[in-house]
């Protein structure tokens, strides 16, 4: 629920929100309710009855704001609580780069070294815990078997590295981080037989993904469109 708090409250009023419960337990699914109705601004809450996992949620957030002719789209993890200006930072890493897929923080990078960044921010694969995406890019990144946006077939912490691999592969587009860091992760705590124990979200989330909400926001407009023709994949 912080994280949501977080996007409300550090987010600029003019940008719609939508929540994603992914089949959780009843009283999440309220609360999303709630947070929605409270939140004014058009904020939606998209529920889910079966839990189906990351990709399918983030795959319904995405078509949600695309059906609503929307360009950019922030998905952001339960267990992610964004800080001042966060979507600020990102917006300026898309627009500086009119080849950028999927705007995203160093954070998201720094796992023991396995998404080296190169100098001018590119890197080849990277965790999907807050991405900016441009819908552009999610339409040209058709894998041969015509996947759209995350492959929901894949086992959890592996569609988002295939997916940026895949639309690096299918189109012109790529994955670019910043060099700041903000946001911070959210630990939770867990009660098993009287006793108490805090355990990160995210491990939680490898564990069990029963008790995920997504929190989703349309990034800012007005950003040019790149010149190039996106061709097929190859």
């Amino acid at each position: 629920m912080k994280a949501a708090k977080a996007i409300h409250n550090r987010t600029p009023a003019a940008i719609p929100l939508a929540i994603y419960d992914d089949g959780s337990f009843s009283a999440n699914a309220r609360w999303a309710r709630a947070w929605a109705q409270a939140a004014g601004r058009d904020a939606v809450a998209l529920l889910s009855e079966v839990n189906r996992g990351a990709a399918h949620s983030r795959n319904g957030l995405l078509e949600h704001f695309e059906s609503r002719g929307k360009r950019f789209v922030a998905t952001v993890d339960a267990d992610i609580e964004v800080q001042d200006g966060w979507l600020v930072e990102l917006a300026r890493v898309m627009a500086e780069h009119d080849n950028c897929g999927i705007a995203t923080w160093r954070y998201c990078n720094d796992h023991g070294g396995k998404y080296p960044v190169r100098g001018d921010g590119a890197v080849a694969e990277t965790a999907s815990m807050c991405w900016l995406w441009r819908l552009d890019a999610v339409d040209a990144a058709l894998g041969p078997d015509v996947v759209w946006g995350m492959d929901e077939r894949l086992p959890l912490l592996s569609h988002d590295s295939e997916f940026c691999q895949r639309m690096k592969r299918c189109s012109r587009f790529r994955t670019f981080a910043s060099d700041r860091d903000l946001m911070t992760e959210i630990e939770r705590s867990h009660s098993t037989g009287g006793a108490s124990k805090t355990i990160s979200k995210q491990v939680h989330a490898r564990r069990a993904l029963d008790n995920v909400i997504w929190a989703e926001l349309e990034a800012a407009r007005g950003w040019e469109e790149g010149k190039e023709e996106v061709g097929p994949c190859e």
